[in-house]
């Protein structure tokens, strides 16, 4: 009976984790449906705002997301089908990066519509505790040089078409918000 009830034990461990597992999966999906649907009403938003002349730049930039997104969080669409249970964190990696990608996307157009608006950014808060010009690009240098060799392609092609982009649009240093994307990078994969 010991022995019985030993085995009834770890069957009953196993079946909650796999329910606690589909469970965690389907919440995990399910955010990422909404912020995938909050992104592609921002972004549409976005394109319409900004002008015939810069929608080729803002495709360029939210095409080079895209690929790094799928890349970074390994996304293979025969796994992540609805007949199969996925990597849990797939779904939550997709989540937070789309989350990020809509607060650029936002920033971007607070900034445009108020100027103002960068200073308040929270990279630029980090900046000014630099004590002279020379310590803050040395600081940036330092951010971009670490990504340089660490980040992958998709995600420097990302950065760099998002920073082309937003050195044009609303006049941010591009060298500035290449540093700032470089660090949110860090703070998130904290993998540096």
């Amino acid at each position: 009976m010991k022995m019985i009830m030993q085995k009834f034990s770890k069957y009953c461990v196993i079946v909650s984790l796999t329910i606690f597992s589909v469970f965690s999966y389907a919440q995990d999906e399910e955010e990422y449906r909404k912020a995938d649907k909050v992104l592609n009403e921002i972004y549409s938003t976005f394109i319409k705002s900004a002008g015939k002349e810069n929608v080729q730049a803002i495709k360029t930039a939210q095409r080079a997301w895209i690929r790094y997104k799928e890349k970074h969080c390994n996304v293979n669409y025969d796994a992540v089908s609805e007949s199969s249970v996925a990597p849990l964190n797939t779904y939550s990696c997709l989540r937070t990066e789309t989350e990020l990608r809509i607060h650029e996307i936002k920033r971007i157009m607070r900034v445009k519509k108020d100027p103002s608006d960068y200073e308040r950014d929270e990279f630029s808060t980090i900046l000014s505790m630099s004590e002279t010009t020379a310590d803050k690009t040395k600081l940036m240098i330092s951010i971009n040089n670490a990504m340089l060799e660490y980040a992958d392609a998709d995600w420097r092609k990302y950065v760099r078409a998002t920073c082309a982009f937003s050195a044009n649009y609303i006049e941010e240093d591009q060298d500035v918000c290449e540093a700032r994307l470089n660090f949110i990078y860090v703070i998130v994969n904290k993998e540096i």
